[in-house]
């Protein structure tokens, strides 16, 4: 998959995220109500913890062959926590991708911490490090999960 269909493909799911609600806050699970949504062909698309005044908890989201494709994790609501992501992809190299961002003024992501790639077979593909949204640091590793080279932004 090229990088502009890639762009594009998370352009996509992360409108979708944030049509379900951009602000979010872990809150009891006694306070919240399993929710599920569904493709017009019965699969699942959608589960998630719809907690008081619309708050998602813990939110997965399935391809329409039922596969995974990813789930989120938020920290606590109107707080500097990131929201933790992970991707899962099924015909690529990589297999799981998983990061975490801040939502900006825009309530648009804004990558900060750490990014990891992994390959299918779980082994560690690049490590990329964020902040206020910028790459500032990225390491590449073989396929045995060995270190190979690093590159800094100065």
């Amino acid at each position: 998959m090229n990088s502009c269909i890639m762009k594009l493909y998370l352009a996509i799911l992360l409108f979708l995220f944030y049509s379900v609600h951009s602000y979010c806050q872990l809150l009891s699970n006694a306070d919240c109500k399993d929710t599920i949504e569904y493709y017009g062909n019965g699969k699942v698309w959608k589960k998630y913890k719809n907690c008081p005044e619309g708050i998602i908890d813990t939110l997965y989201s399935y391809k329409l062959n039922g596969k995974l494709e990813a789930y989120f994790v938020f920290g606590a609501r109107n707080s500097n926590q990131p929201i933790i992501r992970h991707f899962f992809y099924y015909s690529v190299t990589t297999r799981e991708v998983v990061s975490q961002y801040i939502l900006n003024e825009d309530n648009m992501p804004v990558d900060v911490g750490a990014k990891k790639y992994y390959r299918k077979d779980g082994t560690l593909m690049d490590s990329v490090i964020y902040e206020n949204g910028k790459e500032i640091y990225r390491a590449n590793f073989d396929k045995k999960g060995i270190f190979q080279s690093e590159h800094r932004e100065k």
